[in-house]
């Protein structure tokens, strides 16, 4: 066949297409609550999933979805998707700008989050200008996918002639309701926040003695590099390790995940969901996970703060945290079966 490969033939996914990509956007991906089952990390799986559930999840309650139905992962700016049948949808993201061109040509705009009908032919992009910096793009049923060790999370971005296939066919009224989420649902983040962070034993011992070692965890600048894998720093913290961390070659490498940040020599990593299992570079500790959702959605040039926290500070705001989301989700799904 002459062209592209499109998505649902690279997977084996059988079904009526849903949307065709028109545009390449930066980085657009399927993605769920990735691959949990014990013993992969083990053997090098990383989970991958979702970098920020907690919008994922907001869009698969808006459409009274199974809260861990696959989304599509938007970073920064989409790609051009058009409509090959009927869907109902739902896009959540902080700081998104959604714009919905139907078959009529006329464009709609809508901030942060929609659940609508659209009709075959409809196109739908994102982009996110100032706070944010991920959307989620759910539909009806869940989109489908092959799943490859308990998941159809991927790091492979969708391209200009994907198509992409949703789980169920849903009967539509064409001029349904439209619902937008309260915005003070939404979770943005600013241009400096400060993140709980549980140090290494390693790192408190190689700058145990520096008295400045409190005011090196401020300033912290997000570099363009970031990605999914890891996100990448520059700060004043950098110049002190140089000083009092020099790498040893012969280190062997540790465990690491989600959260963790490691000193390459030049830059500061802190993993993202989809980063490895291994690692060779010295590691400074662990970013709390109640604050990787927040993470996912900061911007290059972002400044970050580290605090220290006990392990059961963290686990304790991990706990508090998850119990106030599941009362939301919660909340959103019951309102979307009522009507």
């Amino acid at each position: 066949m002459a062209g592209p490969m499109n998505w649902a033939m690279k997977f084996e996914v059988c079904g009526n297409v849903s949307i065709k990509i028109e545009r390449q956007g930066l980085f657009d991906t399927l993605q769920d609550e990735g691959r949990k089952d014990k013993g992969l990390r083990g053997f090098g799986v990383p989970t991958g999933g979702w970098f920020d559930p907690y919008h994922a999840r907001l869009a698969n309650a808006l459409l009274n979805n199974n809260l861990n139905a696959p989304c599509l992962e938007i970073t920064q700016t989409s790609g051009l998707f058009r409509l090959q049948s009927r869907l109902q949808l739902a896009i959540v993201g902080p700081g998104a700008i959604i714009e919905i061109q139907t078959d009529k040509n006329d464009i709609k705009t809508y901030k942060e989050s929609v659940m609508l009908n659209l009709m075959a032919g409809a196109s739908v992009t994102v982009r996110h200008t100032g706070a944010g910096l991920r959307s989620y793009l759910a539909v009806a049923g869940g989109w489908q996918g092959l799943p490859t060790l308990s998941s159809i999370s991927s790091e492979t971005p969708l391209i200009k002639g994907d198509y992409i296939i949703a789980g169920e066919p849903v009967r539509l009224v064409p001029n349904g309701p439209v619902r937008q989420l309260n915005p003070t649902l939404m979770r943005p983040t600013t241009r400096t926040e400060t993140f709980p962070f549980i140090a290494s034993h390693e790192f408190a011992r190689a700058c145990k003695n520096h008295g400045r070692l409190e005011e090196a965890f401020s300033g912290w600048k997000m570099l363009t590099q970031s990605n999914r894998v890891g996100l990448r720093f520059e700060g004043p913290l950098v110049s002190l390790l140089r000083e009092d961390w020099p790498l040893d070659p012969e280190r062997l490498s540790q465990p690491v995940m989600p959260g963790t940040i490691q000193w390459t020599g030049s830059e500061l990593i802190l993993l993202g969901v989809a980063g490895g299992t291994m690692g060779g570079y010295p590691t400074l500790g662990q970013v709390a996970g109640v604050a990787l959702p927040r993470l996912a959605q900061l911007t290059p040039g972002s400044e970050i703060k580290l605090k220290y926290v006990t392990v059961h500070e963290a686990r304790n705001a991990w706990i508090q945290d998850q119990q106030q989301a599941s009362r939301t989700w919660s909340r959103i799904r019951a309102i979307s079966t009522s009507k």
